[in-house]
């Protein structure tokens, strides 16, 4: 393709290609208020991206090579194998679906109180030259069952999507069991992980701490009256 342009405000562009799109020369670009793309293909390619100058975007393909040059880009749906975007301003959004995830932005990408929503199984390579990253990725990687489907013979886990488990918190392995009761609370500060600054949640004291606490200070009074009990009797 050579240059598609919709209204600036509220347009929207709309594109099926049964194959492959990229741009026609350096200087190809797709404009407008809102893409939506349905691609059974890739969208642009690792050495030639395809240009968007866009406020938002819903796109299907097997791979996505981006390049958007507008201030805000908010995602409102984007699923493919590979997904690799290069962004002058923000990137913002929900519903990423992928197996290996980049994103270069010179602003932000995701917000504190509105991280970027992801779905990546694979590698999650998210930077941002002058802003900040808040991101959380609802992959959980699901053990297969013991147990083999008695009606083929096969796990019954085999050839099924893993069931999606979404927390608030970015993919990790927690580092004991505490860490598991840490999903529900209040937010704390950001923390950065390798430079990254992630939203996490911690939890309250669990009710067995707090038995154990009043045990032991109900243990020491009673030793105080003995000692006290005894140094009168002498």
């Amino acid at each position: 393709m050579d240059e598609i342009h919709g209204k600036r405000e509220d347009g929207t562009v709309q594109i099926r290609v049964d194959g492959d799109l990229t741009g026609k020369t350096a200087d190809s670009i797709i404009s407008g208020g809102h893409l939506e793309a349905e691609i059974n293909g890739n969208f642009g390619a690792p050495d030639d991206r395809m240009t968007t100058d866009i406020d938002s975007i819903k796109v299907k393909a097997d791979n996505i090579y981006l390049d958007n040059i507008s201030d805000k880009m908010e995602i409102r749906g984007m699923t493919a194998e590979d997904i690799d975007i290069i962004a002058r301003g923000d990137v913002s959004g929900k519903d990423v679906d992928s197996s290996n995830l980049v994103i270069r932005s010179n602003g932000h990408t995701g917000y504190e109180d509105n991280p970027l929503l992801i779905h990546v199984s694979g590698n999650v390579d998210i930077s941002s030259a002058y802003g900040e990253v808040h991101y959380v990725n609802s992959y959980r990687k699901v053990k297969p069952s013991k147990k083999p489907d008695k009606n083929n013979g096969d796990d019954q886990n085999s050839g099924k999507r893993p069931e999606q488990e979404t927390d608030r918190k970015p993919q990790q392995k927690p580092s004991s069991e505490k860490e598991e009761e840490k999903k529900s609370g209040q937010d704390i500060p950001n923390q950065k992980t390798k430079g990254i600054p992630l939203s996490v949640k911690t939890g309250d004291s669990t009710p067995t701490e707090v038995n154990l606490y009043l045990a032991l200070l109900s243990l020491a009074a009673v030793i105080l009256l003995l000692k006290e009990k005894r140094r009168k009797n002498r």
